[in-house]
């Protein structure tokens, strides 16, 4: 493929990306609480399937008692779920993403090799849940 085609089909895939979020933001707007979970498990399937990816997650931090826990899950059909597994994770499991986060960045790291020496807990515990790639955005709720 040439690069301009690439460079084309690059822009198709942002532009499309974009459209996709725009239209899950406005879905958002006056949403109801009690379509609440139900659409933001629409809205993983719909970002995953764009993007390529097998499976995502919604985790929610819990301040007082420092951890994580699954909220949402989404998955293709083969894949089993996790989200009995993933409550209550310790923060101390994941120093090095939890730092990152509390700054509001995001987090890609296309393979777990990729993580620099300062991620080797995060690493060792991200092996152990079968996860190859990470792409982590930080939401945040207004009070």
């Amino acid at each position: 493929m040439s690069d301009r085609k690439q460079a084309e089909l690059d822009l198709k895939v942002q532009r499309d990306f974009n459209e996709l979020i725009a239209n899950i933001t406005s879905r958002f707007v006056d949403l109801s609480p009690a379509n609440l979970d139900a659409e933001i498990e629409q809205a993983l399937q719909e970002i995953s399937e764009v993007i390529g990816v097998d499976t995502s997650y919604v985790f929610q931090l819990d301040e007082t008692a420092q951890t994580f826990s699954m909220s949402h899950e989404w998955s293709l059909p083969t894949f089993p779920r996790k989200i009995e597994q993933a409550q209550n994770i310790p923060f101390s499991h994941f120093p090095w993403s939890l730092g990152i986060l509390k700054q509001r960045e995001l987090i890609y790291v296309p393979q777990l090799a990729d993580l620099p020496d300062a991620a080797a807990v995060d690493r060792a515990h991200w092996q152990a849940f079968n996860v190859v790639a990470i792409l982590i955005i930080p939401l945040v709720q207004k009070s």
